[in-house]
């Protein structure tokens, strides 16, 4: 599914607030986000540069009040420090399989992610309730 024209500022206002409360009330505002810009017809590069935006900004400002709060700590840089390497090989394998894919199977894809995503996180609260 790809919508036919831009969404406007209606749609951006609903999936900015959809992202807020999923943020909120499940820790996962990203669903909305992609789902937005992955349906737009701007393209998977503009979608996807867009989302990567989205999620610096959104980390920016998370760290910026955790540090505010006194939330950050020596151990917290060196745990960032351990992760790194993943983070820097995701990176690069995501922007290799990025260039190579096809735009309506790469939607797909996202898709079937987002779908298990869901899955896995209701299995989590099932089973928190247990």
């Amino acid at each position: 599914y790809a919508l036919k024209s831009r969404p406007g500022p209606a749609a951006a206002l609903a999936t900015g607030t959809a992202a807020g409360l999923f943020n909120g009330s499940f820790g996962m505002g990203g669903p909305p986000v992609i789902l937005f810009f992955f349906s737009s017809p701007a393209g998977t590069a503009a979608g996807r540069a867009s989302i990567i935006a989205f999620f610096l900004l959104t980390d920016l400002t998370g760290l910026a009040w955790q540090g505010s709060e006194g939330l950050l700590h020596l151990a917290t840089l060196w745990r960032a420090l351990l992760f790194l390497p993943a983070l820097i090989g995701g990176v690069w394998l995501g922007n290799r399989g990025f260039k190579n894919a096809n735009p309506q199977e790469f939607r797909r894809w996202v898709l079937r992610l987002l779908m298990l995503v869901a899955v896995l996180a209701g299995a989590r609260a099932l089973a928190q309730m247990l």
